[in-house]
């Protein structure tokens, strides 16, 4: 996995996040980098959006949590990287 985090020792991802069980600041991962961290994804993500349909505030929730997280002052920027479509 990039960022030098070895992928079979993540026990967390941001599905957890889109399914409103953790809250983004208890995902975060730290790297081998000083000062860059990632929330990491895998291919469980893939089930998010079915999961997520029955959710009420489903098109707000990563908004929701970053502004949780930019209230902490924990972080300074956030680069979402997506796959292609």
């Amino acid at each position: 996995m990039g960022c030098e985090v070895e992928k079979r020792e993540l026990t967390k991802s941001i599905l957890e996040v889109c399914l409103n069980e953790k809250d983004i600041a208890d995902v975060i991962t730290p790297t081998q980098f000083a000062n860059l961290s990632i929330v990491p994804a895998n291919q469980d993500l893939t089930i998010a959006e079915v999961e997520m349909q029955s959710f009420k505030n489903s098109p707000f929730i990563l908004k929701e949590q970053l502004e949780k997280l930019e209230k902490t002052g924990k972080v300074d920027t956030v680069i979402i990287d997506c796959p292609p479509a």
